[in-house]
């Protein structure tokens, strides 16, 4: 296909470089009263993925091509039949549109474009993130902490740090070495709770007990710093750069928030905020609108303009703000101050710097412009007249039994508690055959798992969520004992309960996903059959001469 696509593009430029061109030539295709030139379809090609175009010839990729061109033609001139441009959900579509890129210039010329950053800013930052030395250590890796504990006080009171290793570590690969890792390392390239322990120490200087998962269990490793190299700026260059910039970004932010809002002077009218809870019981697919004389009461007033409730209420929805928060007038403050006030003022000095004129600007808006046109057309004309039956979804769930079978579970019993060593009781109690659940009522501290008795099921959706359980889990049978693992809440214990991964019965969620589905499938049939019609409404004529010459081998 690369090949078919380079010939084409070549065989359009020396067709059109070297021809006179006329009317009739420049027309590859009539669609109504529209027509495509070799310049459209050229333009159009270009724009096209190539893992996108079909054809095993180039006339047949040429014909494919022109036809997705001929079908776009014909969906923006039933767009502008129907008037779609002044409808008024694509104008407040389009309106939201201009004020996220207003925005975005805004920010990129006073924010981004004001940021300089210094070589011996980068410099600095590098030593003060231990990003400049490479650091080669080793490890004594024990079981339990208290072990660790004592081998720290045996290695102050003298004892060998290799020797210790050799005797004491579990980590048998790298005990045999004296406890070795092999090597120099980055900051960058080190686990982060291993680096925040190493990095700052100086060479001989030995940690604190770091934990660190080995064979499902958390384990508990000191470190000591056996040798360090320099590393130049390049190296760590773009972590650095990265950091630096996103501080200096913060503070340029922070600093331009103060300006605007003392040259604004922004006041909230609190009394104004009553109206607002009449909308708190408003669903996600309900509008938030108020009667038009209380919409136009102002809710915050600044120098040279002001937020209604009107344009609240817009930007509310927009920002997903739960309706309930409107009964709130410390949280709707909170919401201003932090959200809203600034947008507006942002909006404001955008307006000012006329970046509301930039040719940026209506560059970006005339392309969003065709595709929010094509969206907004197949809602209107197909998407809503879509229907799906109970018995169509329950039809689809039985034919596809690949399609509900969830990501692979694994559930555990889960007790969260506070310090290491409740959690190493619990452990015991927990190996021991005591039941979970009564040691979850007696001990835990995770509350968001009360419903479920203590029973933590992680998959592929939320094992982000569990990031240093899923690493020891994983390693573990049904029936064993993981923990305790540390975590920002407390230390984790946790016994694997069952590993699973079945279809899904028939329940009001695979209804749910049946029923979209055959929505979707439903929706795509329509959508061709809806563009088919549109051939015929508006008469489509190709000039298969032209289309000819533009798909031939170009002639070396």
């Amino acid at each position: 296909m690369q090949i078919i696509r380079i010939s084409l593009l070549i065989a359009v430029g020396l067709w059109l470089g070297c021809s006179e061109p006329t009317e009739e030539i420049a027309t590859l295709a009539k669609v109504g009263t529209e027509t495509i030139t070799a310049d459209d379809f050229s333009t159009f090609a270009a724009s096209i993925p190539d893992g996108m175009k079909r054809g095993t010839t180039p006339l047949e990729a040429t014909r494919s091509l022109l036809g997705s061109l001929i079908d776009k033609t014909l969906l923006l001139t039933e767009a502008s039949t129907v008037d779609l441009e002044n409808d008024p959900e694509f104008l407040a579509a389009i309106a939201k549109e201009a004020k996220s890129r207003i925005l975005n210039l805004y920010q990129k010329q006073e924010i981004s474009d004001k940021i300089a950053i210094s070589d011996e800013e980068l410099e600095e930052h590098q030593r003060a993130t231990y990003r400049h030395r490479a650091l080669r250590f080793s490890g004594i890796m024990l079981k339990t902490k208290a072990e660790a504990e004592k081998t720290i006080a045996d290695l102050e009171g003298g004892a060998d740090f290799h020797k210790l290793a050799t005797e004491r570590s579990v980590h048998r690969e790298t005990g045999e070495r004296g406890g070795d890792s092999g090597g120099y390392k980055l900051l960058d390239q080190t686990v982060p709770t291993i680096a925040e322990n190493v990095f700052p120490l100086e060479v001989g200087q030995i940690s604190e007990p770091t934990p660190v998962p080995h064979k499902g269990e958390v384990h508990f490793v000191i470190f000591k710093v056996l040798d360090e190299m320099p590393v130049p700026l390049d190296a760590t260059y773009e972590s650095v750069k990265e950091e630096v910039f996103a501080r200096k970004r913060t503070e340029r932010i922070t600093e331009l928030l103060a300006f605007i809002e003392e040259k604004y002077q922004p006041q909230i009218q609190d009394d104004h905020m009553g109206p607002l809870a009449k909308l708190s019981n408003a669903t996600p697919d309900d509008p938030l609108v108020l009667p038009e004389e209380e919409g136009k009461l102002p809710l915050v007033s600044f120098t040279g303009g002001e937020i209604t409730l009107a344009e609240f209420l817009i930007d509310a929805k927009e920002a997903h703000v739960n309706p309930r928060d409107f009964t709130d007038p410390a949280r709707i403050k909170t919401i201003l101050e932090r959200i809203f006030i600034p947008a507006h003022l942002f909006m404001a000095e955008a307006f000012g710097f006329g970046i509301d004129k930039d040719p940026r600007l209506a560059k970006f808006l005339d392309k969003r412009k065709t595709s929010m046109l094509l969206s907004l057309l197949r809602k209107r004309q197909v998407d809503q007249y879509i229907a799906v039956s109970k018995d169509e979804a329950r039809a689809f769930y039985d034919a596809n039994p690949g399609k509900f079978v969830p990501p692979a579970t694994t559930s555990a019993a889960e007790v969260l508690v506070a310090s290491d060593s409740l959690a190493q009781h619990v452990k015991r109690l927990m190996q021991e055959g005591e039941d979970p659940q009564a040691l979850f009522e007696r001990y835990s501290l995770r509350e968001e798992a009360a419903h479920h008795n203590g029973r933590l099921d992680i998959n592929a959706y939320n094992q982000s969520y569990f990031p240093e359980i899923i690493e020891v889990m994983k390693e573990l049978e049904i029936g064993q004992v993981g923990g305790p693992v540390k975590l920002k809440e407390g230390y984790s214990v946790f016994k694997v309960l069952e590993r699973k991964q079945e279809k899904s019965t028939y329940n009001e969620e695979s209804e749910r996903r049946s029923h979209a589905y055959v929505k979707v499938d439903k929706a795509k049939r329509s959508y061709v059959k809806y563009v088919q019609s549109l051939r015929e409404k508006y008469p489509v004529e190709i000039n298969e001469e032209i289309l000819q010459k533009i798909s031939a081998e170009p002639k070396l």
